[in-house]
């Protein structure tokens, strides 16, 4: 049963209060897709112990949007948005305007913000500095939920957890932060390597920044960039050891914000890597089926059966 009208109302007129509560919400449909164009079965396993009817969408076009009340995609390239998605986001986006909730776990990171409804301010950073390890807030709506209970080392221990963070004060007005990756939030971990963007580099010294910190090279490729790095801009590169920067409020490792009528959440969670069935176990279970269904639960809640 599409629930578009019903969630997007709900959610304007109370915000995150609403989304708490469970079981106001009605049994619905919620398709699921890769953009490396995967099937996986986990995927689909998750949005039934949420409670709802999971449909394998590999073209997410207007036709096939337009009977969903949600949208789970996993993103399992780390250079970049596949096209299975970017061809049709103005769909997606227009289906989320309309009601529809959008679920989001990327390996890519880097500029995710313009490729998400409603996201273009979105500063996000890819960065492996702490990526084994992930908690969450104090109140964290996605602590229980129809998939079971997480604690702060649920998720801990993956290769990676995350693939980076969202600056929490870059959500649009609603926002809110999910899990989190602990370091600036514990108050560690100030003054090392955040992310190219968080140094305010544009244009060339941008690319050439995550060339050299964010893009994973190694051997002669990387020792090419460093040096240069070096010849061009006669000092360290800031992964190297730079300037240091002020600590940030909360880096988001799952994030979500209202958008029209519907919602976006999305994470820096390689979960297609999880889903596959790779990685160690734990923390591999945890994320198929705990924290996935946990998520889809607390954004499209479904009703509690007597």
């Amino acid at each position: 049963m599409n629930t578009r009208i019903t969630t997007g109302v709900l959610a304007t007129l109370l915000g995150g209060i609403t989304l708490l509560l469970p079981g106001l919400g009605q049994a619905g449909t919620i398709g699921y897709m890769d953009m490396c164009g995967n099937d996986q079965a986990a995927h689909a396993a998750a949005i039934s112990a949420a409670g709802h009817t999971p449909v394998y969408v590999p073209v997410p076009d207007s036709e096939a949007l337009a009977t969903l009340d949600g949208l789970s995609v996993t993103n399992c390239d780390n250079g970049g948005f596949g096209t299975a998605y970017t061809d049709h986001l103005a769909a997606i986006t227009a289906a989320v305007n309309g009601g529809m909730v959008l679920f989001v776990h990327d390996r890519t990171v880097t500029d995710a913000g313009s490729l998400l409804p409603g996201g273009g301010g979105i500063q996000t950073a890819r960065s492996f500095a702490g990526g084994a390890d992930i908690d969450f807030p104090a109140g964290s709506p996605i602590l229980t939920g129809p998939g079971g209970v997480l604690n702060n080392t649920s998720l801990d221990g993956g290769s990676s957890s995350t693939h980076g963070f969202v600056y929490q004060a870059s959500l649009p007005a609603g926002g809110s932060v999910l899990a989190t990756r602990p370091g600036l939030l514990d108050g560690e971990g100030e003054g090392g390597f955040e992310g190219c963007e968080a140094y305010g580099y544009t244009g060339t010294k941008l690319n050439w920044c995550r060339n050299v910190c964010e893009k994973g090279y190694t051997g002669a490729t990387l020792d090419m960039w460093i040096h240069r790095w070096v010849n061009k801009y006669h000092e360290d590169p800031p992964c190297a050891g730079g300037p240091a920067l002020p600590p940030q409020e909360m880096e988001g490792a799952t994030v979500s914000y209202p958008y029209g009528e519907g919602r976006v959440v999305y994470s820096t969670i390689p979960l297609d890597y999880y889903l596959a069935g790779s990685g160690g176990n734990p923390p591999r279970d945890n994320f198929n089926n705990v924290y996935l269904p946990n998520v889809i639960g607390w954004a499209l809640p479904a009703p509690i059966l007597d």
